[in-house]
């Protein structure tokens, strides 16, 4: 049954026969009883919730009850601060330290004579994509060039 090509004539049938039940259950004053008891079905999927709001509610919920960084004490908060300035310290000493590797790398393979062009594809960062269904779906079909404008960087 398709509604939109019903008709007028068969929404009426219907809309009676709808009419005609809901009296009839008007009438007895209850909704009918169910004929036996019926078994619930046995669940064969299990959902798990992606949604961080609800699935860590009463974590969240009990973080707040533990307190957060705003009622630790002066002085566990001056030393979480200090760890972390030498944390950035460290980490920024061998940021140089690497630059200073790679410079002296680069020079030393200029002075063996590779060409500059080589150099810069190799300190080009890559990406490389398998496709394993190689068929004509999909929008990278229509317009190949846009997925590879998107692989550049």
């Amino acid at each position: 049954m398709h509604w939109p090509l019903l008709g007028a004539n068969g929404l009426c049938a219907i809309a009676g026969t709808c009419g005609a039940a809901l009296l009839a259950v008007a009438a007895k004053g209850e909704l009918p009883a169910s004929k036996g008891k019926i078994e619930k079905p046995k669940r064969l999927l299990e959902l798990k919730l992606l949604n961080e709001q609800i699935r860590l509610k009463a974590d969240v919920e009990a973080l707040g009850k533990v307190g957060s960084d705003r009622q630790w004490s002066s002085a566990v908060q001056q030393a979480l601060q200090s760890s972390d300035k030498l944390a950035k310290e460290e980490a920024s000493k061998i940021a140089k330290q690497r630059d200073k590797d790679m410079l002296a790398a680069i020079k030393s393979e200029i002075e063996a004579g590779v060409p500059a062009k080589e150099l810069q594809q190799r300190l080009r960062p890559r990406l490389f994509v398998f496709d394993f269904r190689p068929s004509s779906e999909g929008i990278g079909a229509a317009r190949p060039q846009a997925i590879k404008a998107q692989l550049n960087f």
